[in-house]
């Protein structure tokens, strides 16, 4: 793949694919690179050196001006630059700080950036800030590409996506940027999953012809909280879907709004259009062609008044039975659940505790991180969010889903 793509950490041993760089310790002459004991000083000396491996690893440091580092930073077609493990909390992370002007092919005018991706590989594992531009430029991807465990933070900009670049935004934290945190240009098509989007003054920023993809129907695990003016503005025009995204209001507590201020959560003010609420289909079974299970309580788009709600269904005479609660619409395959990582609350048969067809809230669990084998007492649902919810049963082997319900879903009212 090329552009902004995936690739193994800087944690493992030395190779003869990757070119090293550390600017505490590094000396930008030739014979340097090789390995981690004698390394080149400067991310600029590296990329520019035709000796320069597919991989660069770059050690924790402060990689600027004042290191030697000329900017923008430009990662050309096939290379990887790979950090050290973040730690944001212990400051513990490779920091690229600057601010160079360059001409898009995709742009009018001269652009500043610190990094310009150019149909790179990969990027993974950096802090990168610009304080008078944007910390990521993304000029060309034209496959599906990632960028994962990166931090763009104090910039103009954290993120830009211009032409028609499709790169998969993997896990970034992107705050406290002044203008927005991503902005995505011209008819590109990012892919957005589990980043973490705040404390900017515009969250997402979309123009002309972008169709980002928060992650389908199913969701995409993106948080979009706390940016001052609004979270996502579309002066776009094109249909977009969020569904999946967590902001600071439930889905079905804001409405769309015209005006980008005082930190609304969506504003559309161009042609096109957001869908940003899932309602599940009642008649469609969460998994098809089985036995129907019919969900009682809580009724279908129900508003509650508890956040320890009793779940009653119809009893499928199923040997194992399951009830599950996601905080996302579920994704799921014909063997089961496919992402348990939105589950946030979940009982069966096998804890011994309820009856059949009934179960209250204290008698299940929840899971940490969606792992079955790390669980923990029930933790109360939020109060102003929607919870969807659904039943199926099992043969007496665990082995075939013999029955199942449609997916429910409800509203736990403040």
């Amino acid at each position: 793949m090329s552009g902004c793509g995936v690739g193994g950490g800087a944690a493992g041993p030395e190779s003869s694919n990757t070119t090293y760089v550390n600017a505490v310790d590094g000396l930008d002459q030739t014979g340097y690179g090789l390995t981690r004991a004698e390394p080149y000083k400067t991310i600029t000396y590296a990329l520019a050196q035709e000796t320069t491996k597919s991989t660069v690893e770059v050690a924790n440091g402060t990689y600027d001006a004042a290191n030697g580092e000329q900017f923008p930073i430009i990662v050309r077609s096939g290379t990887k630059l790979i950090g050290e493990k973040i730690n944001l909390d212990l400051q513990k992370y490779a920091l690229i700080s600057g601010t160079g002007d360059f001409n898009s092919s995709h742009v009018n005018g001269v652009s500043t950036a610190a990094v310009v991706l150019d149909n790179a590989a990969e990027i993974k594992n950096l802090v990168i800030n610009s304080e008078s531009g944007v910390a990521l430029w993304c000029e060309n991807a034209n496959d599906i590409t990632l960028i994962i465990n990166n931090g763009f933070i104090n910039s103009h900009v954290g993120m830009t996506i211009v032409g028609d670049s499709a790169p998969l935004l993997l896990d970034n934290v992107i705050k406290d940027n002044l203008q927005s945190g991503i902005e995505i240009f011209g008819s590109a098509k990012p892919v957005l999953l589990n980043n973490n989007i705040n404390m900017n003054s515009v969250g997402i920023f979309i123009n002309d012809h972008a169709i980002p993809s928060f992650g389908g129907e199913s969701g995409g695990g993106n948080i979009v909280l706390d940016n001052l003016l609004c979270d996502l503005l579309h002066s776009g025009v094109e249909a977009i879907t969020t569904i999946g995204t967590r902001w600071d209001l439930d889905v079905f507590d804001f409405s769309i709004s015209s005006t980008c201020t005082a930190g609304n959560e969506m504003v559309v003010d161009g042609a096109g259009s957001v869908n940003y609420q899932f309602i599940p289909p009642q008649d469609s079974l969460l998994f098809q062609n089985k036995n129907r299970i019919r969900l009682d309580q809580p009724g279908f788009g129900e508003v509650i008044f508890t956040n320890e709600p009793n779940f009653v269904w119809a009893d499928s005479s199923a040997k194992i039975t399951i009830v599950a609660v996601w905080e996302q619409p579920p994704t799921v395959t014909l063997d089961g659940v496919a992402d348990t990582g939105t589950l946030y609350w979940i009982w069966h048969s096998g804890l011994g505790t309820g009856g059949s067809g009934f179960v209250q809230f204290n008698d299940g669990i929840s899971l940490v991180d969606g792992d079955f084998n790390n669980t923990q007492p029930p933790i109360l649902l939020e109060n102003g969010r929607s919870y969807y919810w659904a039943v199926w049963g099992w043969d007496e082997n665990g082995k075939e889903i013999t029955a199942s319900s449609s997916v429910g879903y409800f509203i736990v009212s403040n």
